[in-house]
């Protein structure tokens, strides 16, 4: 498999601080969503040689979203 490496600063103590709040959006870099992109596409044709249709299907449904999401149109 080949793809970006998307670095997630973590702390390795870090502890759970209770219920999460997510924004309304997210706003991720170019580099950030096509090596999301890249992600969800290896993901599937590992899952697709495993036999695992129904998972590699929402996978694929995911990246088109993402797909969709990222297309600008000129108007």
């Amino acid at each position: 498999m080949t793809g970006a490496v998307v670095d997630v600063a973590v702390p390795r103590d870090a502890a759970p601080r209770g219920p999460v709040r997510f924004l309304p959006s997210v706003v991720l870099t170019k580099t950030e969503a096509f090596a999301a992109c890249q992600v969800l596409a290896d993901a599937d044709r590992c899952l697709v040689r495993a036999g695992q249709f129904g998972e590699a299907d929402a996978l694929c449904d995911l990246f088109e979203l993402l797909e969709a999401r990222m297309a600008a149109v000129d108007r």
